[in-house]
């Protein structure tokens, strides 16, 4: 505010700066904002320049004073400003004054070599002056923008060397380099992305995977190539899929001659244990059947698409394996025939023991699907509850994945695609 309000300032995408309350006060200032690329410090690089400079003199001073340093703080300001600048080849002063500053350097040197520089304008009328001061203003404009576009045309010319343009046509798929983590340092390559939108030659809106739009620069975006012989194999130790839920093979049923250890019972209740689970023996053969807990319901969040996805191309290996656990599932009556306008890719899951086993990628479906809140009972009533039982029986659904029915209409959402068909 020294030198008057400004009609723009520029920023970055910090939260002090996009906040409401900043927004009210440039309202009634009148002034305009504009803001640098998210994630990409190089389209604010004169700030940022500026910042690593100043940290740099700052460094020598906390040094010598670290209790005191924010003292020194005008001091440095003013040692900056008349000194000529590397780029403009005036100091940033004259440029605003039109006239050199005497500062702490400029004292300085006076006392070294005994000069002492005489006032300018001394015996000059203000119209004089003024118009002299004019003068000085366009020549060290003229000058500074003279030798600013030769440097900054050196700058860039080093800079792009070996580079070449990027650009992404809307409905394009690219790779993102953004963190995925809570550690600021740590990056990689993601994606597929979509463009959604150009917001400048050089920065692009971008849907993430996840259903997320985000702004990001040229300079982390690259083209997505889609790889011909790419199969839907994962491991069992792979953590990128989430939990995985293998199907179930017709090995896994057992018969109904149930074996429990009841020697720590007496022999009337070893008795009556044995005759309950003998009356309901089926409820223990390992089959799988439906469970009637209700139906399975996918909710989709207002206002978003489901993405078609990428089908992964199965290896000619394990085609068979893949018909014969599909049959499986249809003779099991846990899958049949879909029609569905858009299905996902299935992922064979290498075991251990070498063998395979089949999974759905739902991932793009999870990213639109809404959550439910699930309400949990709190710990200490259901102890209190069943604290005073004689027993406690604990009851589970052999896999409640495949047991647990969706209702008709989202039966769609959970549609899959093999090399030969589609279910769901």
């Amino acid at each position: 505010m020294l030198t008057g309000i400004p009609e723009i300032i520029c920023t970055d995408q910090g939260t002090n700066f996009t906040s409401q309350l900043t927004k009210e006060f440039e309202d009634r200032l009148g002034v305009s904002p504009r803001f640098s690329t998210p994630s990409y410090p190089a389209s604010n690089g004169l700030v940022e320049k500026w910042n690593r400079e100043f940290k740099q003199m700052l460094h020598h001073v906390i040094h010598s004073d670290p209790t005191d340093w924010d003292k020194h703080i005008p001091y440095l300001l003013f040692a900056y400003r008349e000194v000529p600048n590397c780029t403009t080849g005036i100091s940033p002063f004259r440029l605003m004054y039109g006239r050199e500053a005497r500062g702490p350097l400029s004292v300085l040197k006076s006392s070294w070599s005994g000069e002492i520089p005489l006032p300018l304008y001394l015996n000059n009328s203000a119209v004089d002056y003024l118009q002299e001061l004019k003068i000085n203003l366009e020549r060290a404009a003229d000058l500074a923008s003279l030798t600013t576009a030769k440097k900054q045309n050196s700058y860039a010319h080093y800079f792009n060397r070996g580079k070449r343009m990027k650009e992404f046509k809307k409905g394009e798929l690219v790779n993102l380099l953004i963190p995925d983590s809570t550690n600021k340092l740590y990056a990689r390559w993601t994606g597929p992305g979509e463009i959604i939108d150009r917001i400048n030659p050089h920065s692009y809106k971008v849907k993430l995977p996840n259903g997320n739009v985000r702004h990001i620069h040229a300079n982390k975006i690259r083209q997505f190539h889609t790889r011909a012989q790419t199969v839907g194999v994962i491991f069992e130790d792979d953590i990128e899929f989430g939990e995985i839920h293998p199907t179930p093979i017709k090995t896994s049923i057992r018969n109904y001659n149930i074996e429990v250890d009841v020697s720590h019972l007496g022999e009337h209740k070893q008795v009556e244990l044995l005759e309950l689970l003998h009356n309901h023996a089926p409820l223990f053969s390992g089959k799988l059947q439906v469970a009637n807990v209700g139906e399975h319901k996918i909710r989709l969040i207002p206002g978003t698409e489901r993405k078609k996805p990428y089908i992964y191309k199965i290896p000619e290996s394990l085609k068979l394996e893949v018909d014969n656990q599909i049959a499986e599932l249809e003779s099991l009556g846990l899958i049949e025939p879909s029609e569905a306008e858009i299905a996902y890719p299935i992922v064979c899951v290498a075991k251990k023991d070498g063998s395979m086993r089949l999974c759905v990628d739902c991932r793009l479906l999870n990213a639109v699907t809404k959550p439910f809140d699930y309400p949990m009972e709190n710990i200490t009533d259901l102890i209190n509850q069943i604290g005073h039982a004689n027993v406690i029986t604990c009851l589970d659904v052999l896999k409640g994945y495949w047991e647990i029915p969706s209702e008709e209409e989202s039966r769609d959402f959970t549609s899959f695609k093999t090399h030969r068909a589609q279910y769901r």
